[in-house]
């Protein structure tokens, strides 16, 4: 009865260490070489990062891409209108970029 309780935990960690090493390394870098496509999510997550880097054409671009994929996506469409207000309030942060 040990035996096989102890063969269950170790297949149960394995394809719990398997899962995680695909979603930190194997389906980013699958991604990245074009072998699946993004998904809204993932174009979310490319948003984010722009915003963070006041990169607000890119975001934006990202957000209609993922609406693009999902036009139900709450958060991509959330985000996407938070963003243009927060552009249309403040101008100041589109001087100099292709919005300004």
């Amino acid at each position: 009865m040990f035996v096989i309780v102890f063969f269950l935990a170790g297949g149960l960690l394995a394809v719990t260490v398997c899962a995680l090493a695909w979603q930190l390394v194997g389906r980013p870098v699958a991604v990245a070489l074009g072998w699946i496509p993004m998904t809204p999510d993932d174009y979310v997550l490319c948003a984010l990062e722009a915003e963070r880097d006041r990169r607000w054409v890119d975001a934006l671009r990202a957000y209609d891409n993922a609406l693009e994929l999902n036009d139900s996506h709450q958060e991509a469409r959330n985000r996407q209108h938070a963003l243009f207000e927060l552009l249309a309030t403040n101008p100041e942060l589109t001087e100099g970029t292709e919005l300004g």
